[in-house]
């Protein structure tokens, strides 16, 4: 994915530098299934963790930004928020391989709900937040 993609930048910087950060972090899990002769367990491990803890960063961080300005529809936001949370924390808990058939069934699962997440959260609700952010001058 690429980092500087129009598709994914919003015009704010506060909500832009995650979504570049994310995709950084996608492209690891993507390069991981692309290079999947020999998996190193450790090392997909502590990608999947820092992508989850990343993903959390990111998304607390939203949320403090729309508290901030009372966003009006941050409840619609937080709950979207939470869905994703759920999903992504279901799949890691589901992750206890050490075949490499399983790590490739969870590398997938994970690049492809990370990758559907950000351009449907990004495409309709940060946009939405974007304009509503430079509309109140943030």
């Amino acid at each position: 994915m690429d980092l500087e993609s129009k598709e994914f930048m919003t015009g704010v910087e506060a909500i832009d530098k995650g979504h570049r950060q994310l995709i950084v972090l996608i492209n690891k899990v993507l390069d991981f299934q692309l290079n999947n002769i020999m998996y190193d367990y450790k090392k997909v491990k502590q990608c999947l963790d820092d992508v989850v803890l990343y993903s959390v960063e990111h998304l607390d961080n939203e949320e403090e930004i729309m508290r901030s300005v009372r966003y009006p529809n941050y409840s619609q936001h937080f709950e979207k928020h939470n869905l994703f949370r759920l999903e992504i924390n279901k799949i890691l808990d589901n992750f206890s391989c050490e075949v490499s058939n399983d790590i490739d069934i969870y590398l997938s699962q994970i690049s492809d709900a990370l990758i559907h997440w950000l351009r449907t959260e990004l495409l309709a609700d940060d946009i939405k937040l974007a304009a509503y952010l430079k509309e109140n001058s943030f």
